[in-house]
């Protein structure tokens, strides 16, 4: 069994294998299971080892209590803390939107006129 010092510098190097660019794409796109798999098969080939990994600090805490930090986009972060994707932050916004429609109606309105063909 690999010491925690060990495991550390493993776990260290598979996150750094993914580009920062690639990291944040991964966590955005909720398809960040290829390195969370990694991590979890390090943990399971090594009993007893856990890990803890706290986005709001950015860091992933392991049973030996060394911290590993990880950087993510702040916006990407907020959104993945309040478990927001791409509609439902447009939905937050529906009532600027619907107001935004309203007043362009207004202003533009034979754009919205019926065409009688």
């Amino acid at each position: 069994m690999e010491e925690p010092s060990q495991i550390k510098e493993i776990l260290y190097e598979e996150i750094k294998k993914i580009p920062a660019k690639e990291l944040e794409k991964l966590f955005v796109n909720g398809n960040y299971s290829k390195l969370i798999e990694n991590l979890f098969e390090k943990v399971k080939k090594n009993n007893g080892f856990n890990i803890h990994i706290d986005l709001v600090r950015q860091s992933i805490k392991l049973s030996s209590g060394d911290l590993i930090s990880f950087e993510i986009d702040k916006y990407k972060k907020s959104c993945l803390i309040n478990g927001l994707d791409e509609i439902s932050q447009t939905l937050e916004k529906k009532d600027k939107i619907f107001s935004f429609e309203k007043k362009y109606k207004n202003v533009n309105p034979w754009l919205f006129e019926e065409i009688q063909i």
